[in-house]
């Protein structure tokens, strides 16, 4: 008898995000199970966001942007329709 296993496992990456001393730094990705990108943002020290996180639509098309500095949204915020046209715009000011 000859054993034969045809199941097919399927592993995909969800996450990638960096670390220095346990806090993230870095760039942090994260993924739809087909492997597209499902938003990056900018981490750095003592987990505050910085930069432009961008959000992705699977099709690979840009869903969103959101400026951060220090950790808070800061600045002009935008959400695209699939097929590239702006939805939504709204502006942020971070408060002290």
């Amino acid at each position: 008898m000859v054993y034969q296993d045809i199941s097919l496992i399927k592993a995909f990456l969800l996450a990638e995000a960096y670390f220095t001393e346990g806090q993230p730094n870095g760039i942090s990705k994260e993924y739809y199970p087909s492997g597209k990108i499902i938003f990056l943002k900018l981490i750095f020290k003592d987990d505050k966001e910085v930069g432009i996180m961008k959000a992705y639509y699977e099709s690979g098309k840009l869903q969103g942007e959101v400026p951060y500095k220090d950790g808070l949204i800061d600045g002009t915020v935008k959400f695209y329709h699939e097929n590239g046209k702006l939805n939504e715009e709204t502006v942020f000011l971070k408060k002290w």
